[in-house]
């Protein structure tokens, strides 16, 4: 990196032809006035246990993630489609391993 460059920059193939894609995990913040969103954690392959929300959860749970939350990767990534949301107000982290918007 030069001086006077900040972050880190992009990953280059031998040519030099920079991969076109976003790093990191996108987020979003909501607070107090947030509308809940029903979310349903597949109990096999949703990973309950490694949400905050999803342990002991049966069914379907409300929480305030807004329908416009940024999903990692694309409808036709191998990405894993992680979705964070920060309650800034209740110090809450939603995250949710391979969402999907409903059909």
């Amino acid at each position: 990196m030069r001086r006077g460059q900040s972050g880190i920059p992009p990953t280059t193939t031998p040519r030099c032809t920079p991969i076109r894609h976003s790093y990191g995990i996108p987020f979003t913040t909501v607070g107090a006035g947030q509308a809940l969103t029903t979310v349903t954690i597949d109990p096999n392959n949703g990973y309950p246990d490694e949400s905050d929300f999803g342990i002991n959860t049966s069914g379907p749970a409300a929480v305030p993630i807004p329908a416009d939350a940024p999903i990692e990767g694309t409808d036709v990534s191998s990405d894993d489609r992680h979705v964070l949301t920060i309650d800034t107000s209740a110090c809450m982290l939603y995250e949710l391993y391979d969402g999907q918007l409903p059909a």
